[in-house]
Parts: C-alpha cells; structure tokens; sequence
C-alpha cells in the first residue's frame, strides 16, 4: 500500500499500533496542486481486507474529495 500511494506522490509518514487485536494506523501527508495540505490515515486490521480512511485538511470540502481519491487508489 505504502508503495502504490508513494507513485501518486502520497508520502508515508509513520506506522503505528492502535490495539492489542491487531490494528494498526499508517499515517501519510500530501500536498495538492493548489498547495492544499492533507494528512491521511489509514486504519487497518491484520488478516482482514479492509480500511478505514480518514483525512484531515482546513477545508472539508478538500478533505472529502481526497477521501474519495485515496479510497479509489487502495481499493
């Protein structure tokens, strides 16, 4: 995953544990055209084929639409 966002420069920042059961956060940081900062979060569980995506920007219109994006290119 860390991989396929880095080609659409999406840089990986830090993994970190979340729990006991196994889940796990990877943190990344982009910057749009326009010079939009977005920090992203990916929560995952180990042996489970899913995440949940969640971005942080000053404009939630901006941090939606990068929600969509990201969901799009780890899907």
């Amino acid at each position: 995953m860390k991989a396929k966002l880095a080609r659409h420069d999406i840089n990986f920042i830090v993994q970190r544990d979340l729990s006991a059961d196994g889940q796990y956060g990877l943190y990344f940081y982009c910057r749009s055209m326009t010079n939009v900062s977005f920090m992203i979060e990916l929560k995952l569980k180990r042996g489970m084929n899913i995440c949940k995506v969640t971005v942080k920007c000053p404009n939630k219109a901006f941090s939606e639409l990068c929600k969509t994006t990201i969901a799009k290119l780890v899907a």
